[in-house]
């Protein structure tokens, strides 16, 4: 039984990486921090001395004080992204920082003994490991807060971007729009053209954001494509209009950007956990990002951990939402897709706003006032207490309804149901018609219902026409009736029995006689086990028919803003790195040592570029016996010194980093670009050079006379 810690184990698998390495490969190393092998030699005894030689506390100082803040990024990217490898660390950085810089600078930690490459022998993956020999260093310098920059706002943005965001009021008239129109959108999931028109005519430039309502409601099953168009699952959308205004916006966010059903409840754990943790002064779209890609670690590497759940607990309330969609998964962050979606519908639903711009003109971005004054309980489910009903809506007697902002989406929902959507704004207009009153009754309304919904909220009394109007439409519809669906009848001497059962009255949808029910089932089994709860006869064989009673209803995250931030970071230890001055000094005095040695050109030259990559810790690894000389760049007006850098690249199989002098200015990306050579070419008296560049794969050529600078760069040590 393997009783190691967990330490113990990862400097053992240090240890294994160093002993697989390719013989020159492995003695390089050696030489480089130990000087001349001696013989007869063992490979695990130089390994152990090469730790005890990082172990010595004057050596592990002035490695941590050659650190710059750039290379503390990546040490940190390393930690905290899940078998973290060169191209998730670059779509981690997004923009900040070039594949080609990634490269140079990991592979130059690697030959720092800060960084290690791993291969996962059950997998055969190759990622990026810290050096366990530093574990106590790396404890103190390297936490989230490393790579999370607040922002420096230069320009305030005072409207805060909020003024046409998704609201609950749009939610709602949208809801009414759906229920009359039906027939939406095109195969391609955008409006018809005359439903285009009608948007534009009732909700104005607002399309978009309704495509994203529509998604993320078909998304969580509230509205289902249906043989005559698009139909609301009411009992769904009630069961989400019960949460809290905070998670209520958390899913429709997550949802409308097309997730598979197991990434719901997760996706808006991460979501939630991101928006709490941006600091007041706010975060730019790429810290917001980074953020979301640590939780996604953070979730990664703590099984069952109550910040993100366990997916058993909901697995049988999610496998009945058909979220369809794209079913990608993302489980680590080597594409970024999702989280960008995520935080665009994060504005445009309201869970963000914008606090202003930094100098480079990106947008700030701080959490809504919905998700900064919202408590633990509306994390957990809670719907918000709304008191007494506000007295927000007037109808006047041509039957027009206003409703002014400040119902919750519930209380909304239970008004659109019989009314018809005319303008959208500020106040929203609606008018009760026959045909919205008909859906009304079609959903179980009586016309009491109506009249006593529409006075809760009314300012004012309502207009004498009104009741007319109705009860002549109720009176319309109830003289001719069409039902489809489960009738229980009983005998009349039973009737008493079953209207005394209050387990029996809620599957019943109507009386169509005495005796005669129409049920609210969707199946066989169902009909027959309201039929035994009678307690009397029994029903027989059945036949099968649609219903709506099923109402799944939509989990809670059952998280504290406390668990959601985490415990607190604390001091940071060297996280900023040294100043520039503290590691030139360094490589000064390392160069003057090197110059005093009087070693031969070729010797010093070898010396002096590991000088400069920050190998040489102190005087004692100057010893010129130890290198290899090797010209690995070239450039300006060196030619020939360029092509012997690229021939040397192709047939080693190395990588190449590439600089222009005068990039296109629109193609700033060509400045600096890393690839693996495939050939120099020669065609009309110039030379080229085919390159396949990394990490996209695309093959480019160049002309070599064009090129101001080429370096040789060799793969990974391990």
């Amino acid at each position: 039984m393997n009783n190691l810690s967990p330490h113990a184990q990862r400097v053992l698998e240090w240890r294994e990486s160093l002993a697989l390495l390719s013989e020159s490969r492995f003695f390089e190393i050696i030489r480089m921090y130990l000087g001349n092998i001696k013989t007869p030699f063992n490979k695990q005894k130089l390994i152990e001395e090469l730790g005890a030689f990082l172990r010595k506390a004057e050596n592990r100082a002035v490695i941590f004080a050659l650190l710059e803040k750039e290379e503390i990024e990546l040490l940190a990217a390393v930690k905290f992204i899940e078998k973290p490898t060169r191209e998730k660390i670059r779509d981690f950085f997004q923009d900040s920082y070039s594949y080609a810089f990634i490269f140079d600078k990991t592979l130059n930690l690697e030959e720092r003994l800060l960084v290690y490459e791993y291969n996962d022998k059950s997998t055969g993956e190759q990622y990026l490991k810290l050096n366990p020999t530093f574990d106590t260093d790396f404890d103190t310098m390297l936490v989230p807060s490393v790579l999370l920059h607040p922002a420096v706002v230069a320009e305030r943005d005072f409207d805060g971007g909020w003024s046409d965001c998704v609201s609950v009021e749009l939610l709602a008239a949208f809801v009414a729009f759906v229920s009359e129109t039906k027939d939406l959108t095109k195969a391609d999931g955008s409006f018809k053209k005359r439903v285009a028109a009608e948007v534009e005519k009732r909700f104005g430039s607002r399309g978009d954001k309704l495509l994203s309502i529509l998604s993320a409601f078909v998304n969580l099953s509230i509205m289902v494509q249906g043989e005559h168009g698009m139909e609301i699952d009411w009992g769904r959308l009630f069961a989400f209009a019960s949460l809290s205004p905070v998670l209520e916006k958390l899913y429709l966010c997550v949802s409308s950007t097309r997730l598979s059903r197991d990434e719901l409840v997760r996706r808006s754990r991460i979501l939630l956990g991101t928006l709490v943790s941006i600091p007041e002064s706010g975060y730019t779209k790429e810290m917001i990002i980074r953020s979301s890609a640590l939780f996604i670690a953070r979730e990664n590497s703590i099984p069952g951990s109550r910040i993100l759940g366990t997916r058993g607990r909901f697995s049988s309330i999610i496998a009945h939402m058909s979220l369809g969609g794209d079913d990608s998964s993302e489980n680590d962050f080597s594409s970024s897709s999702i989280s960008q979606r995520v935080i665009d519908a994060a504005v445009q639903f309201g869970l963000l706003e914008r606090l202003g711009k930094t100098a480079a003109g990106e947008d700030v971005f701080v959490p809504s006032e919905i998700v900064r004054s919202a408590g633990d309980e509306c994390f957990d489910g809670s719907p918000v207490f709304q008191g007494e009903a506000k007295k927000v809506l007037t109808v006047d007697s041509g039957l027009c309804v206003r409703i002014m902002p400040g119902l919750s989406l519930g209380e909304l929902l239970k008004l659109v149901r019989f009314l018809e959507i005319k303008e959208y704004d500020t106040a929203i207009t609606f008018e009760l018609t026959k045909d919205s009153c008909m859906r009304g009754f079609d959903l179980g309304l009586g016309v009491e219902d109506m009249l006593s919904l529409l006075e809760t909220y009314s300012s004012y009394e309502l207009p004498q026409n009104l009741r007319i109007s109705v009860d002549d439409w109720y009176a319309s519809y109830s003289s001719v009736s069409l039902f489809h669906g489960y009738v229980l009848r009983v005998a009349s001497d039973k009737i008493g029995l079953l209207e005394n059962n209050s387990r029996v009255k809620k599957y019943i949808s109507g009386t169509l006689a005495p005796g005669v029910y129409l049920l609210r089932v969707v199946n066989d089994n169902e009909a027959q086990y309201v039929a035994s709860l009678l307690g009397f006869g029994h029903a027989g064989d059945v036949a099968r028919c649609k219903s709506t009673l099923q109402k799944i209803g939509y989990p809670a995250l059952h998280v504290s803003r406390e668990e959601l931030c985490g415990a607190p970071v604390g001091e940071t230890v060297g996280a900023e790195g040294s100043s520039p001055d503290v590691i030139e000094n360094h490589l000064e005095k390392m160069r003057a040592a090197l110059s005093a040695l009087k070693l031969p050109d070729e010797q010093e030259e070898g010396l002096l570029l590991r000088i400069n990559r920050k190998i040489v810790l102190s005087p004692e690894q100057l010893k010129g016996e130890t290198v290899k000389f090797e010209r690995t760049e070239a450039g300006g007006m060196d030619f020939s010194g360029k092509l012997h850098v690229i021939d040397t690249a192709i047939s080693s199989s190395s990588m190449l980093a590439v600089e222009f002098s005068n990039p296109d200015e629109s193609k700033k990306e060509s400045s600096c670009l890393l690839g693996r050579p495939v050939a120099i070419e020669k065609e009309n008296g110039a030379s080229y050079l085919r390159i396949v560049l990394e990490p996209e794969k695309t093959e480019r050529i160049f002309e070599i006379g064009r090129i101001s600078f080429v370096k040789k760069i060799r793969d990974s040590i391990f």
